[in-house]
């Protein structure tokens, strides 16, 4: 299993992380950065982690890898719930039935206008 791990390797995110448990007013430009760059770290992880699952439920699915592409483009820059996962998964395979039973329907009329000629 691939866990995030947090360093706390700088005074000024400690000193920030500190304050912030304390409840103090406010934090030096230092200690802000600091924050927000632990911030962009642990989004960062977070979005990895999201794709990671992503793949793994789309391969799951054994929709074509084209769809599986769409639905991890789709759903990857936001959270997301297993349900939506689940709707976008079926409205894939949806549009999949639906285009073979429009190729199956089709097929027919292609062989009757050949065979009138």
């Amino acid at each position: 299993m691939n866990r995030c791990c947090l360093v706390l390797n700088s005074p000024e995110l400690r000193s920030a992380l500190r304050g912030i448990y304390e409840g103090a007013e406010t934090l030096t430009e230092a200690e802000w950065k600091a924050l927000l760059g632990a911030r962009r770290q642990l989004e960062s992880a977070a979005a990895k982690k999201r794709r990671e699952w992503l793949q793994e439920a789309t391969a799951e699915s054994g929709l074509p890898l084209w769809m599986q592409w769409g639905i991890t483009d789709r759903l990857k820059s936001h959270d997301f719930t297993p349900e939506e996962l689940e709707a976008e998964i079926q409205a894939c395979r949806k549009r999949l039935s639906d285009g073979a039973q429009g190729e199956v329907e089709a097929a027919p009329e292609e062989e009757e206008e050949v065979t009138a000629e």
